[in-house]
């Protein structure tokens, strides 16, 4: 197994949403042969920590924590509140021209010297211990790569310097822009300063041997302003782990189902803002159109603006702020609530983290953003139309079979079978509609032939092969409106259904043994179900489940069972083992051309054991 170095600041338990990407990384980079090793800070470095978040890393990767050094900014004001301390305070001197002017100087000083403490940024000071331990962990583990993942953009400095020192592989991994992410109001900048940033930001680009982006705008932003990116650059989307919600929480229905929760989960900063909610549901409240108790909003995470915002505008009882919850209790306060709020204002490249979470979740969400990534577009109203009188759907259903017996004790069928449904409910999608038609059409034909071989007693043999054809309208209302929902609506068409597999033996049979036992043998192969291809905006490419077939599937099978009696009672235990030949079949396929995987097949169930226990009474 290959291994890469992971340098992170922000990992596990680290509370900030900047250690979940990776943590997921580290989880899920063993499956696709990689070894992830990290390297990141100690824990006692960030504010709020969240252990549950190390649950998903188990007795998995090697953690290397390391000290930062001292920031040159927080020793000067220690030093200058102990010379303060122990000298004597002295007379206040009047101002003049002479001292305002020195004042200016000091300012400007003052600045130049903070914007160099933060280049790139705070944690600058995590550069000089970092390298020197990641060039000794590539080394003693002869790791094959390295990933830097920022921000802090001081990760991918420290990439840069490793590039220099190892010369391995390095993935520079940007979660947000480098030269977007700072705001003049909250680090002080001078020219010197934005040019190095500059500088640095362009030779990581030109350094770095991958740079992976969380969005497709970031990376046309990118390729636009550094054009030799375009052959090396990829996007790694933010996503959600299932298993950080199966099932949802214990009782996730809403507490009170006659107030409407609305629930906003991480900070709020920069330039997203929450106050035009706030503004007009205060104005629906003292309209009279919402009764005061039968709404509430939650605020989870760092809102330096919320508090202040709801008590000016009269919403202190309805709006609730709390500081931190752990990840657990976000996903059961998501489950619980009725509406989700996203804010992404000035944030034309980034798509939120938490946008993916309250996807799985599933409820409805309420977003706050312009043109850009989160959006991916201006929005446009569809408008659902029923096209067509609505019909009840109709089948016809007709068959006909040859049975004989050809030989003694062997049994012949041969049959035909033809299943016709029309009126069927049909979804489909226009520019600026969404369509329900009840003209859909179907069609099921199949051929079998079969042999049944009887020896003596319950001992047999049966074989049956079978031709079929399915096809039929591919946007039936269950694939969009059912359990399953597919949240992508492409114009209609009609061909092969997912579930038509053109050829199927099937061979199985019953053996009684001595001493109670008995065996029943399986064989069953058959024809791959159909695919389709898709490009980076989930459009199809060229006919529907016409670009191939799955492999074609193969599975051995068999029941071995053993006849007791326990108790006076009959009994049965057996043991069930499935695709003895451990055949690839897979049940997954990437068919859209974007994924460095495309083409690939996964996810086959191989050999498996079960156990059988029957006890008649």
């Amino acid at each position: 197994m290959r291994k890469i170095l992971i340098v992170s600041y922000h990992f596990p338990p680290d509370a900030s949403v900047g250690g979940m990407r990776p943590a997921k990384f580290a989880k899920y980079l063993p499956q696709f042969g990689w070894e992830p090793i990290i390297l990141t800070v100690r824990q006692h470095y960030h504010p709020l920590t969240d252990p549950s978040k190390l649950k998903d890393l188990g007795l998995g990767p090697r953690v290397y924590r390391t000290r930062m050094l001292p920031q040159p900014g927080r020793l000067y004001l220690a030093l200058k509140t102990r010379v303060r301390k122990a000298t004597p305070e002295r007379a206040s001197t009047p101002v003049t021209a002479s001292s305002s002017s020195n004042r200016g100087v000091l300012s400007f000083i003052r600045r130049a010297l903070v914007s160099l403490e933060c280049l790139p940024d705070d944690k600058q000071v995590w550069i000089p211990a970092a390298v020197p331990i990641a060039a000794k962990i590539i080394r003693h583990h002869n790791v094959d790569a390295f990933l830097t993942t920022g921000p802090p953009m001081s990760c991918h400095v420290i990439g840069l310097l490793l590039k220099a020192i190892t010369e391995r592989q390095w993935i520079a991994d940007f979660r947000d822009p480098w030269l977007l992410h700072r705001e003049e109001s909250v680090v002080p900048s001078t020219a010197f300063s934005r040019a190095a940033e500059a500088w640095l930001e362009k030779k990581t680009m030109l350094n770095a041997d991958s740079v992976v982006f969380t969005t497709d705008r970031m990376q046309a932003y990118m390729h636009q302003r550094y054009p030799f990116l375009t052959s090396k650059t990829a996007v790694i989307l933010n996503g959600y782990d299932p298993s950080d919600f199966n099932g949802g929480p214990t009782g996730a229905c809403r507490s009170d189902r006659d107030t409407l929760t609305l629930t906003h989960t991480g900070s709020i900063y920069q330039q997203r803002s929450a106050e035009s909610l706030l503004r007009c549901l205060s104005d629906l409240i003292h309209a009279g159109r919402i009764p005061r108790a039968r709404v509430r909003v939650n605020f989870v995470g760092f809102t330096p603006t919320v508090r202040e915002c709801a008590t000016q505008l009269d919403l202190a009882d309805v709006v609730t702020v709390i500081d931190f919850m752990k990840y657990e209790e976000c996903v059961d306060l998501l489950h619980r609530s009725d509406v989700l709020l996203l804010f992404a204002q000035g944030q034309p490249l980034q798509i939120p983290t938490k946008l993916y979470d309250y996807i799985a979740v599933g409820k409805p969400i309420l977003v706050f953003a312009e043109d850009g990534a989160t959006t991916a577009g201006p929005t446009v109203a569809l408008v659902n139309v029923v096209e067509s009188e609505l019909r009840a759907p109709r089948s016809v259903n007709w068959n006909v079979e040859v049975d004989r017996e050809w030989l003694k004790n062997l049994f012949v069928r041969a049959g035909y079978q033809q299943r016709d449904e029309r009126f069927e409910s049909v979804v489909d999608a226009t520019e600026s509609a969404i369509l329900l038609r009840t003209n859909g059409r179907s069609r099921y034909r199949q051929a079998q032939v079969s042999a049944r071989y009887q020896f003596h007693d319950a001992d047999q043999i049966v074989a049956s092969y079978t031709r079929s054809s399915a096809i039929g309208n591919l946007n039936d209302f269950n694939s969009f409106f059912g359990n399953l929902e597919n949240p992508v609506i492409r114009p209609d068409e009609r061909g092969p259904l997912p579930w038509d597999a053109p050829s199927r033996m099937l061979v199985w049979g019953s053996f009684t043994m001595p001493r109670g036992f008995a065996i029943f043998p399986v064989i069953d192969t058959r024809t791959g179900f159909p695919y389709s291809n898709v490009d980076a905006n989930r459009s199809f490419v060229g006919p529907r489940n016409a670009a191939g077939r799955y492999p074609t599937f193969v599975s051995v099978d068999a029941q071995i069972t053993k006849k007791l009696r326990l108790f006076g009672h009959n009994a049965t235990i057996g043991l069930k083992v499935f695709n003895i030949t451990d055949h690839f079949n897979p049940r997954d396929y990437q068919g859209n051309l974007a994924s460095a995987a495309f083409g690939e097949f996964d996810n086959s169930v191989g050999r498996t054991f079960r156990g059988k226990w029957i006890f008649e009474f």
